[in-house]
């Protein structure tokens, strides 16, 4: 019978080894790497200034429990779904198995209430984008309509160029590249009715 160390990366040839390597690379999310490889390399550096060279369970609840001390509940969370990411990745450890982890983060949650942002309402809306003054106002419609209107993403709004968007006198025709859902484009018809805004978008 084979025995299991025979499918161990050990035997991979380096070719194979290296491919898988730079796979890994690239699956953490292109938005978001950045952010991703921050919270890995502060949870390195405290790892090394504390001489462990450890993942136990121990060490991420040590961890979790000291940066847990400064910031709020749902920040945590997001910190260690990103820290599960990559050291997964990076070390093939699986810090989702940690039981004490979790109960200590959702004890951290318990009675934890998020400031809920205000929201304009559509009457408040169309208030704005009729009576706001255009010399003060104008690029933050024209975010508003966009954003709102046409269901835009901040990255989307952020991408947007000039040559995005045509006019065709009774409505403009956007060209949003790059979307979350990866298709290449997807355009819209910003109908410029007074006051009212209608975006519709097909694929």
């Amino acid at each position: 019978m084979e025995s299991e160390s025979e499918y161990s990366d050990s035997y991979a040839p380096p070719n194979i080894t290296e491919a898988a390597n730079s796979a890994c690379e690239n699956i953490l999310p292109n938005k978001s790497r950045s952010r991703y490889e921050l919270i890995y390399k502060k949870f390195m550096d405290w790892r090394r200034d504390n001489q462990i060279n450890s993942f136990s369970e121990n060490v991420l609840l040590a961890y979790i429990s000291e940066i847990s001390k400064n910031l709020k509940p749902p920040t945590v969370w997001s910190m260690y779904s990103m820290l599960r990411s990559t050291i997964d990745i990076k070390h093939n450890i699986n810090i989702s198995k940690y039981a004490k982890v979790k109960a200590f983060l959702k004890q951290k949650s318990t009675g934890y209430r998020s400031k809920k942002a205000k929201v304009l309402t559509p009457q408040q809306i169309q208030t704005f984008i009729k009576d706001a003054p255009d010399h003060r106002f104008l690029f933050t419609k024209v975010a508003l309509i966009f954003g709102i209107a046409g269901a835009c993403r901040s990255h989307e709004l952020r991408d947007l160029e000039i040559n995005n968007v045509q006019d065709l006198e009774k409505a403009l025709l956007v060209t949003i590249p790059n979307t979350k859902t990866h298709t290449p484009v997807h355009h819209g018809l910003l109908q410029l009715q007074p006051v009212t805004i209608t975006f519709v978008k097909s694929i």
